[in-house]
């Protein structure tokens, strides 16, 4: 075969290659296959030569002439033994031009973790909003990625615009929306990934901003303080009537009305002896302060002692 030119693929006049290049992704695809097909009208006779390398390996079961209509199968398997980029060929000698098909193979990124799709959602207006999105490999190879905007809308910044993904990890876009005018407002950007053969993929990122937004924000903090602030005073003055009631008074410097009404939700939770926590068994003062705060607990709930 010295002497001998392959340069031509995809098929000649007399013979058909499908697929005329075989693509293999280290990790994903190991084994592929292509059919010689005979589109001539004759028996054709052809020789397969295998690749040269001992990275790629043809297994072909060969049967002598390749009738008009029928095809020759031929299989690839190939045996990385790094990460990184292979090439060979495989060369058939027929009748006509001779053919050469390539054989690529390559590390690939499993699957690009990136969302076509990121909602801001109604944001009051005037008030920044940032999202994290993080683009991963599983591989450990590095992969160098690059976003180009395809809109150019005020109220959106992303970045970084490019840089690399480490093996095996995450890198982080940041994509912040701030509204300043009452509409909906949409950002395209196109995701390309150092990848041989890589399809970009396009994110559409949407905010809209509507009136009275900011006004619901602020009243929903007003409401969430003053119910901080109601909580704060029922139990101070919880904490005083239960004083108030181990001490032996009777909680006159307090209105007659809210006075009860603490007492009773804080009484009727548990007995007081568990509120006062235990003391010494030999304190006779001491029991007969919880004694008149029990008689003034039943006489609050308007019960009468057993």
């Amino acid at each position: 075969m010295q002497g001998q030119k392959f340069l031509q693929t995809g098929g000649n006049k007399l013979l058909s290659i499908s697929p005329s290049i075989l693509h293999f992704h280290l990790g994903v695809k190991h084994i592929l296959t292509f059919r010689i097909i005979n589109k001539s009208g004759s028996v054709q006779r052809m020789d397969i030569l295998p690749p040269t390398t001992p990275f790629f390996r043809m297994i072909c079961h060969k049967t002598g002439g390749v009738a008009p209509g029928m095809h020759e199968e031929v299989r690839v398997e190939v045996m990385p033994d790094a990460w990184r980029y292979y090439y060979d060929e495989i060369r058939i000698h027929c009748p006509d031009v001779n053919l050469v098909v390539p054989l690529h193979a390559y590390p690939v990124m499993n699957a690009l973790v990136f969302p076509r799709q990121v909602e801001f959602g109604k944001c009051p207006i005037g008030q920044r909003h940032t999202k994290n999105i993080p683009i991963s490999s599983e591989v450990p190879v590095a992969f160098e990625f690059q976003l180009t905007p395809l809109d150019q809308p005020p109220e959106f910044t992303i970045g970084p615009l490019s840089g690399t993904i480490p093996p095996g990890g995450a890198q982080q876009i940041a994509i912040t929306y701030e509204p300043m005018r009452f509409v909906t407002s949409t950002l395209r950007v196109r995701v390309d990934i150092s990848q041989f053969g890589f399809e970009p993929l396009i994110c559409t990122v949407t905010g809209s901003a509507l009136p009275g937004k900011a006004r619901e924000t602020l009243l929903a903090q007003a409401r969430f303080s003053a119910s901080l602030e109601r909580t704060a005073q029922e139990r101070a003055i919880q904490a005083d009537m239960l004083a108030a009631a181990v001490g032996g008074s009777t909680a006159s410097s307090l209105p007659r009305s809210l006075a009860q009404s603490h007492a009773l939700r804080s009484f009727h939770r548990a007995p007081l002896r568990e509120q006062v926590g235990p003391g010494p068994t030999d304190d006779a003062p001491c029991r007969d302060r919880v004694s008149e705060a029990e008689a003034l607990q039943r006489k609050l709930r308007g019960t009468q002692p057993l």
